[in-house]
């Protein structure tokens, strides 16, 4: 259960950073 958890809070992490680099390419 802890690895599922861990996984998961990478996963959103990632798709945050990625969500992240996307608005900030917007900008520029």
């Amino acid at each position: 259960m802890r690895l599922l958890d861990y996984r998961t809070v990478i996963n959103h992490l990632v798709v945050m950073v990625l969500v992240h680099d996307v608005q900030f390419t917007a900008c520029i």
